[in-house]
């Protein structure tokens, strides 16, 4: 029911546009130019590789017939079981809020207004890729800001902020704006945590005014199959990180 497939961004490039492609990301340092991307929900993520590599693509694909669409800055595309979005948008703030922290509020709030209108229940998993992530600004971590802004999204469209919330990772960048993509269903999803680590959401005041919303996996059957989709914080025991 859901598949994932690596490639580079030249070999995304040569690939036939078949109906099964759901999007997914390209990671190179500069970020990969993707026109030939076309109606795809595709992020150009400016992030160099450890393995040395010039640029990978992680694209997701799912059993057609396949829906592609737009709603404000959000690309997605749709069958009766799965959304995968993506969007990208540079940080403006407000008066009274830091950039990122604004810029991370509305984004959760069109991925909320999008799931919604669609159907969607359940937010599965979700990338997020911005610069500067551990760098102070208006006084405050740029983590930190984002944590504030996406949890403020989860209360103003009534989503939990703990317990069943979905998996997700924050990663930092080379250059860009805020980019995010995401997975939903309409399938059910159990929240995952680790007994070993704190629950992300239960953090304790040191890490920020607010607690990051996510969970440590989620688990959905899709099609008769299980899937983990996990989070990725392996270096963490109980609320610490013990490996950078």
């Amino acid at each position: 029911m859901l598949g994932l497939a690596f490639l580079s961004a030249p070999g995304l490039a040569r690939l036939p546009r078949p109906d099964s492609l759901l999007g997914g990301a390209c990671f190179s340092h500069p970020a990969a130019a993707l026109a030939e991307a076309g109606d795809l929900p595709l992020l150009a993520v400016d992030m160099a590789l450890p393995t040395g590599e010039a640029s990978v693509c992680e694209i997701w694909h799912s059993p057609p017939p396949l829906h592609s669409g737009q709603q404000g800055a959000i690309r997605y595309r749709e069958n009766d079981l799965l959304l995968f979005g993506s969007l990208s948008l540079d940080e403006t703030g407000t008066d009274t809020h830091p950039p990122l922290q604004s810029t991370a509020e509305a984004a959760y709030q069109a991925i909320f207004a999008l799931l919604e209108a669609r159907g969607f229940s359940a937010l599965l998993r979700v990338w997020n890729y911005f610069p500067a992530i551990n760098q102070e600004s208006h006084g405050i971590e740029r983590y930190r800001q984002f944590n504030i802004g996406r949890q403020e999204a989860f209360l103003a469209h009534d989503r939990s902020v703990i317990g069943n919330v979905p998996a997700a990772c924050a990663l930092g960048t080379a250059s860009g704006g805020l980019n995010i993509a995401f997975l939903a269903t309409r399938a059910n999803v159990t929240s995952i945590e680790n007994p070993r680590q704190l629950s992300a959401y239960h953090y304790p005041s040191q890490y920020g005014p607010r607690s990051p919303t996510f969970s440590r996996a989620g688990l959905v059957n899709l099609g008769g199959r299980d899937m983990l989709f996990i989070s990725g914080t392996a270096s963490i025991v109980g609320h610490q990180t013990l490996h950078g």
